[in-house]
Protein backbone atom coordinates (compact mmCIF):
# COMPACT_ATOMS: atom_id res chain seq x y z
CA UNK A 1 0.00 0.00 0.00
CA UNK A 2 1.60 3.47 -1.20
CA UNK A 3 2.33 6.23 1.51
CA UNK A 4 -0.48 8.49 -0.53
CA UNK A 5 -3.37 5.48 0.21
CA UNK A 6 -2.07 4.30 3.68
CA UNK A 7 -3.27 8.52 4.49
CA UNK A 8 -6.01 8.53 2.91
CA UNK A 9 -7.10 5.18 4.67
CA UNK A 10 -6.21 6.92 7.94
CA UNK A 11 -9.03 9.91 6.95
CA UNK A 12 -11.91 7.51 6.19
CA UNK A 13 -10.83 5.09 9.10
CA UNK A 14 -10.39 8.28 11.87
CA UNK A 15 -13.61 11.13 11.85
CA UNK A 16 -12.04 12.58 14.65
CA UNK A 17 -8.86 13.44 11.58
CA UNK A 18 -11.57 14.50 9.13
CA UNK A 19 -13.09 17.04 11.49
CA UNK A 20 -9.52 18.30 12.52
CA UNK A 21 -8.40 18.60 8.69
CA UNK A 22 -12.09 20.37 7.96
CA UNK A 23 -12.10 22.79 10.72
CA UNK A 24 -8.24 23.70 9.52
CA UNK A 25 -9.44 24.50 6.18
CA UNK A 26 -12.24 26.61 7.26
CA UNK A 27 -10.02 28.26 10.04
CA UNK A 28 -8.09 29.39 7.12
CA UNK A 29 -10.27 30.67 5.38
CA UNK A 30 -11.38 32.94 8.14
CA UNK A 31 -7.90 33.90 8.69
CA UNK A 32 -7.29 34.63 4.69
CA UNK A 33 -10.75 36.26 4.17
CA UNK A 34 -11.52 37.60 7.91
CA UNK A 35 -13.72 37.18 10.25
CA UNK A 36 -16.52 39.72 9.06
CA UNK A 37 -16.15 37.69 5.95
CA UNK A 38 -16.94 34.63 7.40
CA UNK A 39 -20.09 36.63 9.41
CA UNK A 40 -21.41 37.65 6.16
CA UNK A 41 -21.28 34.63 4.77
CA UNK A 42 -23.42 32.97 6.91
CA UNK A 43 -25.87 35.67 7.07
CA UNK A 44 -26.29 36.36 3.48
CA UNK A 45 -26.21 32.09 2.73
CA UNK A 46 -28.81 31.61 5.58
CA UNK A 47 -30.89 34.62 3.94
CA UNK A 48 -30.74 36.56 7.14
CA UNK A 49 -31.39 33.36 9.34
CA UNK A 50 -28.32 34.02 11.23
CA UNK A 51 -27.61 37.32 12.82
CA UNK A 52 -24.60 39.43 13.39
CA UNK A 53 -24.68 38.11 16.93
CA UNK A 54 -25.51 34.21 16.12
CA UNK A 55 -22.75 33.80 12.98
CA UNK A 56 -20.13 36.23 14.92
CA UNK A 57 -20.50 33.02 17.96
CA UNK A 58 -20.17 30.14 15.55
CA UNK A 59 -17.12 31.52 13.77
CA UNK A 60 -15.31 32.23 17.13
CA UNK A 61 -15.96 28.93 18.34
CA UNK A 62 -14.88 27.55 15.33
CA UNK A 63 -11.33 29.45 15.65
CA UNK A 64 -11.30 28.29 19.22
CA UNK A 65 -11.48 24.86 18.25
CA UNK A 66 -14.77 24.98 20.84
CA UNK A 67 -18.45 23.57 19.83
CA UNK A 68 -19.90 24.29 16.97
CA UNK A 69 -23.95 24.43 18.07
CA UNK A 70 -26.50 23.21 15.53
CA UNK A 71 -29.24 25.06 14.84
CA UNK A 72 -32.74 24.38 12.91
CA UNK A 73 -31.03 25.11 9.48
CA UNK A 74 -28.22 23.07 10.45
CA UNK A 75 -30.42 19.93 10.80
CA UNK A 76 -32.38 20.69 7.81
CA UNK A 77 -30.32 21.45 5.69
CA UNK A 78 -26.89 20.28 6.53
CA UNK A 79 -27.63 16.76 8.36
CA UNK A 80 -26.56 18.47 11.42
CA UNK A 81 -22.68 18.94 11.12
CA UNK A 82 -22.23 22.33 11.75
CA UNK A 83 -18.85 21.77 9.50
CA UNK A 84 -21.01 21.54 6.61
CA UNK A 85 -23.14 24.53 7.23
CA UNK A 86 -19.92 26.73 7.38
CA UNK A 87 -18.38 24.87 4.00
CA UNK A 88 -21.95 26.14 1.83
CA UNK A 89 -21.83 29.17 3.55
CA UNK A 90 -18.34 29.89 2.74
CA UNK A 91 -18.18 28.83 -0.79
CA UNK A 92 -21.41 30.38 -1.67
CA UNK A 93 -19.90 33.65 -0.33
CA UNK A 94 -16.76 33.11 -2.58
CA UNK A 95 -19.04 32.57 -5.31
CA UNK A 96 -20.86 35.41 -5.12
CA UNK A 97 -17.75 37.50 -5.03
CA UNK A 98 -17.02 36.87 -8.57
CA UNK A 99 -20.54 38.20 -9.90
CA UNK A 100 -21.64 40.71 -7.09
CA UNK A 101 -18.53 42.42 -5.17
CA UNK A 102 -19.42 45.26 -4.65
CA UNK A 103 -22.49 43.73 -2.98
CA UNK A 104 -19.96 41.33 -0.66
CA UNK A 105 -17.76 44.48 -0.18
CA UNK A 106 -20.97 46.12 1.19
CA UNK A 107 -22.22 43.34 3.69
CA UNK A 108 -18.84 42.54 5.48
CA UNK A 109 -18.55 46.79 5.60
CA UNK A 110 -22.05 46.59 7.26
CA UNK A 111 -20.82 43.35 9.48
CA UNK A 112 -17.55 45.37 10.45
CA UNK A 113 -19.93 48.45 11.81
CA UNK A 114 -22.87 46.75 13.07
CA UNK A 115 -21.18 44.45 15.75
CA UNK A 116 -19.65 47.12 17.81
CA UNK A 117 -22.47 49.06 17.64
CA UNK A 118 -25.15 45.92 18.84
CA UNK A 119 -22.65 45.36 21.66
CA UNK A 120 -24.03 48.85 23.14
CA UNK A 121 -27.42 48.04 23.24
CA UNK A 122 -28.85 45.88 25.82
CA UNK A 123 -29.92 42.48 25.46
CA UNK A 124 -33.74 42.92 25.02
CA UNK A 125 -33.02 46.05 22.22
CA UNK A 126 -30.09 43.89 20.10
CA UNK A 127 -32.51 40.90 20.42
CA UNK A 128 -35.45 42.89 18.53
CA UNK A 129 -32.69 44.78 16.03
CA UNK A 130 -31.44 41.35 15.39
CA UNK A 131 -34.71 39.84 15.10
CA UNK A 132 -36.39 42.66 13.01
CA UNK A 133 -32.90 42.44 10.44
CA UNK A 134 -33.40 38.98 10.05
CA UNK A 135 -36.69 38.93 9.14
CA UNK A 136 -36.09 41.68 7.10
CA UNK A 137 -33.34 40.18 5.37
CA UNK A 138 -34.59 38.51 2.70
CA UNK A 139 -36.61 41.40 0.78
CA UNK A 140 -34.05 44.09 2.50
CA UNK A 141 -31.82 43.69 -0.05
CA UNK A 142 -28.62 44.14 2.45
CA UNK A 143 -25.38 43.70 0.81
CA UNK A 144 -26.64 45.02 -2.53
CA UNK A 145 -26.80 48.41 -1.81
CA UNK A 146 -24.77 50.94 0.45
CA UNK A 147 -26.56 50.14 3.55
CA UNK A 148 -24.83 51.80 7.01
CA UNK A 149 -25.14 50.50 10.34
CA UNK A 150 -26.68 53.15 11.66
CA UNK A 151 -29.84 52.39 10.26
CA UNK A 152 -30.09 48.99 12.42
CA UNK A 153 -33.71 48.73 13.43
CA UNK A 154 -35.18 51.08 11.02
CA UNK A 155 -37.27 50.26 8.44
CA UNK A 156 -35.36 49.31 4.92
CA UNK A 157 -37.26 51.91 2.37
Amino acid sequence: MSLKAMSNAKLILNPDLIEKTRRAALAKIVHEKGRDWAIAAMIDSSVGYHSVTSAANTIDQLLKDGRLWACERTFACYHGDPLAELESDFAYLARKESYAANAVKDLVEFVRQAEPQLAKLGPTQRWEVETTNSMLYPTSHFGLTRSKPSNLGERVK
